[in-house]
């Protein structure tokens, strides 16, 4: 949602002359920060957290404001006493004390790592950079009118599929979303590539408009919500917070993330690389990398893992 708003700004203040075109959309993002500030105090801590510090009736306290004010108090005990439960028995099968990083690199919990990071890696080579954050600046490079307009429209039906995966992630397991979904990213992303090695016209300009948008539906369905469901599901209990927040999974995507980030003007502009359409190409072969997570998924060791973790 914050994307779409950002977007609109700036569709909105694309036609002012001068810096303001610029200014109030970086000072309208400030915003965001101030709501976040203002609701920090009210979040309760994490029950999983607060029942491995043996504080037991806080994480009670902690469940039940997150939960609905009808769920009863014996249902609260039961779910604690199953945080309590995973925890004893994750101790037992990993040595007591308190997790290290260096446990990350560890059996078994390292081919966990690997799979964390890999998804959290794919988010950033699948076309996610092209699709969604340089889409304005590719179809004003492209030729294609009314590119913020456009862009808004990606960033909506990509909040609109996010919805979708309420229902499709309890319904369809993980291996297919990602395999499937990365081969389905991948054809996309070729035909975009195919049309910028045709000569541009009308209608391969609308044939990489549609598909860019097709892509941006299937994106959530896949690694947009998959990723971060995979990566909280595979790690274990102790080093879930390491391995999924402070450790190699997010890390390794904010890495990738700032080359990507980098690179992809290089290029898209025309004084550089200046590959216009054809850059589908490019993140159509790195979907492949999407392909190769499904199979990490689907091997018996990492299927276990999952449920060991649960």
């Amino acid at each position: 949602m914050g994307q779409l708003f950002v977007a609109c700004i700036c569709k909105g203040t694309s036609g002012l002359a001068g810096n303001a075109a610029f200014r109030i959309p970086f000072a309208t993002q400030f915003a965001f920060h101030a709501i976040i500030l203002i609701g920090l105090p009210f979040l309760p801590e994490s029950p999983g957290w607060l029942c491995r510090k043996d504080r037991v009736d806080d994480a009670a306290k902690a469940l039940a404001r997150l939960l609905d004010p009808k769920v009863p108090k014996g249902e609260i005990d039961a779910q604690i006493a199953i945080m309590q439960y995973t925890l004893r028995k994750e101790s037992e099968l990993h040595r007591a004390g308190e997790a290290r990083f260096i446990d990350l690199l560890k059996q078994p919990d390292l081919r966990r790592t690997i799979i964390g990071a890999s998804m959290f890696i794919a988010i950033q080579i699948v076309g996610v950079p092209f699709v969604i954050g340089y889409s304005t600046f590719f179809f004003s490079q492209v030729g294609i009118k009314n590119a913020v307009g456009i862009s808004c429209g990606i960033i909506a039906i990509s909040i609109a599929a996010n919805f979708t995966t309420w229902f499709l992630m309890d319904s369809v397991s993980r291996r297919p979303l990602i395999v499937w979904g990365s081969l389905a990213l991948g054809l996309m992303l070729f035909i975009i590539g195919i049309m910028g090695s045709l000569t541009p016209t009308f209608a391969t300009n609308a044939v990489i408009v549609v598909f860019m948008c097709i892509w941006a539906f299937v994106y959530p369905l896949t690694f947009g919500v998959g990723a971060w469901i995979i990566g909280g599901e595979i790690s274990s209990p102790k080093l879930r917070a390491k391995a999924q927040s402070n450790a190699v999974a997010v890390a390794c995507g904010q890495l990738f993330q700032f080359g990507v980030t980098l690179a992809m003007p290089y290029m898209l502009n025309k004084s550089a690389g200046n590959l216009g359409a054809k850059i589908g190409y490019v993140w159509g072969s790195t979907c492949t990398f999407g392909v190769h997570c499904g199979v990490l998924l689907s091997s018996g060791d990492a299927s276990s893992n999952i449920r060991g973790a649960q």
